[in-house]
């Protein structure tokens, strides 16, 4: 997150030793219907030059961002020709948001948590 925005992401597509293909994404105020505005940097547009994402061109709103990055992973990698693993790539964990409803509500929270020190103990 740039200056903790979640509308506006930066990170790096590859890293290689003497590169790092850089990317922000730039989410609008009516995000998912428009999709993520995509900004490349020097490197990207050196080794892509003018190019177009499928994903973006035919982006609907229950799509995911995710797809969009890993195809812009694909065409440097592909332009490059280089083996995957000689690429520092991002992690493509899938993040899962917490149920907050599984956890007690804070009023309840003392009755689940015991301290295993005494008020005097701990002062």
């Amino acid at each position: 997150m740039v200056s903790g925005n979640i509308a506006h992401l930066y990170g790096h597509m590859y890293e290689i030793p003497e590169k790092k293909y850089e990317l922000v994404i730039k989410f609008g105020e009516n995000f998912p219907n428009p999709p993520p505005k995509l900004v490349d940097h020097d490197e990207i547009k050196r080794v892509l030059g003018d190019f177009q994402l499928k994903n973006i061109t035919n982006w609907a709103p229950e799509k995911a961002v995710i797809d969009i990055i890993e195809e812009l992973n694909m065409k440097i990698q592909e332009t490059l020709e280089m083996p995957k693993e000689e690429l520092i790539s991002p992690k493509t964990e899938e993040y899962i948001t917490p149920d907050l409803n599984a956890y007690p509500p804070d009023a309840e929270l003392n009755k689940y948590l015991t301290p295993s020190y005494t008020e005097n103990e701990f002062f």
